[in-house]
């Protein structure tokens, strides 16, 4: 059973993304920079410039009156003629700086007011409230979805992975005792080869350690018999921790990219909670907690994009509706790897919502 899950592991392409998307140009994102800003924008048939009209260039002597764009700036004339820039060393010329560094002059003020007042109000003043900041990247957009070194929109849940060069369908992980990637296509068989290698493990200690009794009994022990009892055990432990890591990921219809994600936001609100409340405040972290969870939902469930409603409607999307095929490598995953359902809590663009936003019936 090992041995025909293993060659089923192996020999079952994880998906590749290429076969079933076609190469095209990068989306545009739309630019929230306005073109007059842009410098290779062309103004009057030459490079945009700013210069202030009627500038006196030396004493009382007035400078050239340049033509003025559509944009209420002057722009410079076409032609080989040599003109001087009158900006040129001064950035205070362009309008947003300047504007920029008006604002900053009033921070500075300002902040000088309340440094001025922290001292007195520091006794008094109420902490700041935190509360959850899910990341907020639409990352069902083709623009976030793009490989640049394949050249197309990514499938949703796919990335390139860069032992095998392309990019996968579902990509878990990059296993070297398969030889390829674990995908959509084939992370049924990779649980079933852990079952069973792990089954065969222990069955291989528990008879080498039964015989290396007995025979200690009439002769010497074999060394090889030791060597072999020790990488059993290992790969034991080795097996059975991999076996529960994934049943776990199926089970909350996760691989190992979305796990690291909702670890991260789990690490910055441990963060943020350190920062509220002293180490021995644990109630107060659990309720602040719970809060967060009451606004939000919690990370791996309510705020796992690919969530599915419960554990059995995960786990049937992975290793199929029939019970044998949970336990013998037989059948394939009913997903196709390209379409997946999207959880309700989020947009259509792929942003989790907060509670007060879901659909009725799941709030």
């Amino acid at each position: 059973m090992m041995l025909w899950a293993y060659v089923l592991v192996v020999f079952t392409s994880p998906g590749k993304a290429r076969d079933y998307v076609e190469k095209g140009p990068q989306p545009q994102v739309e630019s929230v920079t306005p073109r007059w800003w842009d410098p290779e924008e062309r103004v009057g048939g030459g490079p945009y410039q700013y210069v202030p009209e009627n500038t006196s260039s030396t004493g009382n002597q007035s400078g050239p009156t340049l033509p003025t764009s559509s944009l209420g700036h002057s722009a410079l004339p076409e032609g080989p003629t040599e003109q001087k820039d009158i900006n040129a060393g001064d950035v205070t010329a362009i309008p947003p700086v300047t504007t920029a560094r008006a604002q900053a002059e009033d921070n500075k003020t300002d902040n000088s007011v309340t440094r001025a007042r922290s001292s007195d109000e520091s006794r008094t003043r109420v902490p700041m409230m935190y509360t959850r900041a899910p990341p907020t990247s639409p990352i069902l957009r083709p623009e976030y979805r793009y490989c640049q070194r394949d050249g197309f929109v990514k499938p949703p849940r796919a990335h390139h992975c860069r032992a095998c060069g392309t990019c996968i369908l579902k990509y878990d992980h990059h296993c070297p005792w398969i030889g390829q990637c674990v995908g959509a296509h084939n992370h049924k068989f990779f649980v079933h080869f852990l079952q069973w290698a792990m089954i065969f493990c222990m069955w291989t200690f528990a008879t080498l350690v039964a015989g290396t009794v007995n025979m200690n009994r009439n002769s010497s022990i074999d060394p090889e018999f030791i060597v072999v009892i020790a990488l059993a055990a290992l790969f034991i432990l080795f097996t059975s921790v991999l076996l529960v890591t994934h049943i776990r990921l199926i089970i909350l219809n996760q691989s190992t990219v979305d796990t690291l994600k909702a670890q991260n936001m789990k690490e910055r609100e441990k963060a943020v909670l350190a920062r509220m409340f002293a180490w021995y405040q644990f109630g107060e972290k659990r309720k602040m907690k719970k809060k967060w969870d009451d606004e939000w939902g919690a990370i791996d469930t309510e705020g796992n994009i690919w969530w599915l409603g419960s554990d059995r409607k995960n786990w049937e999307a992975v290793m199929g509706t029939s019970v044998w095929q949970w336990f013998l490598p037989i059948g394939r995953s009913p997903t196709d790897g390209i379409n997946w359902p999207i959880n309700p809590r989020f947009d259509s663009e792929g942003r989790w919502r907060p509670r007060r936003e879901w659909p009725a019936e799941l709030r």
